[in-house]
C-alpha cells in the first residue's frame, strides 16, 4: 500500500488510526452574506433606536412648552376675569348709587311724579332740578 498522497487527500484510516485531512487544519468558509445581513440589520436597529429617542425628547419639549404657554394663557385668562369683575362692580356701584339719587330725588318731589296726598301726576320741575343741581 502506497503512503504518498496529494494535499487535501488522505487516507482515512490508515492501519487502523484515522489520519486528519488538511482541511480539518483550515478554517470554515465565510458566509459574507449573512454577516452584511446582520450588520445592516444592527445599523436598521440602531437608526431606529436612535430615531425613536429623538422623537421621544421632542414630543417632551413640545409636552413642556404647551404646558408653559397653557399656564401663561390661564394666568392672563384669570386676570382678565379678575379685572371685568372688578370693572363691573365698581359700575355696578356707580349704577346703584345713581338709581339711589334718583329715587331719592323722585320721591323728594324734584322731578315730578305724585304726591302722597293727590293721584295726579305733576310736570317735571326744570326749576327743581336747576335748584337741586346748585346745592
Amino acid at each position: 500500500m502506497s503512503v504518498s498522497r496529494f494535499a487535501g487527500q488522505a487516507t482515512k484510516n490508515f492501519r487502523g488510526i484515522d489520519l486528519p485531512t488538511i482541511t480539518d487544519f483550515m478554517p470554515g468558509k465565510e458566509d459574507y452574506g449573512a454577516t452584511a445581513s446582520q450588520g445592516i440589520a444592527e445599523r436598521g436597529q440602531t437608526e431606529a433606536t436612535s430615531l425613536t429617542e429623538q422623537a421621544r425628547m421632542m414630543a417632551t419639549g413640545i409636552g413642556a412648552q404647551s404646558a408653559i404657554k397653557q399656564a401663561k394663557y390661564g394666568a392672563d385668562a384669570a386676570r382678565a376675569a379678575g379685572s371685568a369683575r372688578g370693572n363691573a362692580a365698581m359700575f355696578g356701584g356707580l349704577a346703584s348709587g345713581i338709581g339711589s339719587l334718583g329715587a331719592g330725588a323722585i320721591r323728594g318731589g324734584r322731578f315730578g311724579g305724585t304726591t302722597p296726598t293727590t293721584t295726579t301726576p305733576r310736570s317735571l320741575d326744570l326749576d327743581g332740578i336747576a335748584n337741586y343741581m346748585d346745592k
